[in-house]
């Protein structure tokens, strides 16, 4: 058996042996030499994808406007209502659901 002494002793680490792989060999890149044709391709393909992204999203918003008649979404309007006055002339605005701006729910 180990002495008790050893037991407390803080774990140490197995050295590592100093033998590279051989699977694999690590050079460091050239960084004085960039490889110029592919900084040219990696940037020309980000601005390529970019110029689709905009192009395709400006269609679907017009395919979208086109579906749905240019209307707005239903939910809470957050444009400013008329401002109304209360009884110590403090003015408070009065937000409308969509549901109660539809025509005959008698609200304005």
């Amino acid at each position: 058996m180990r002495p008790f002494w050893k037991l407390l002793a803080p774990a140490r680490f197995p050295i590592v042996s100093s033998s590279r792989s051989k699977f694999y060999i690590v050079r460091e890149p050239p960084h004085g030499s960039p490889n110029w044709p592919k900084v040219g391709l990696t940037l020309g393909t980000s601005v390529f994808l970019w110029i689709y992204l905009i192009k395709q999203h400006n269609e679907d918003v017009l395919e979208y406007k086109r579906r749905n008649g240019n209307r707005q979404q239903e939910g809470v309007r957050l444009s400013l209502p008329p401002l109304t006055a209360t009884a110590d002339y403090s003015y408070t605005f009065r937000y409308r659901h969509a549901s109660q701006t539809k025509e005959g729910s008698g609200v304005a």
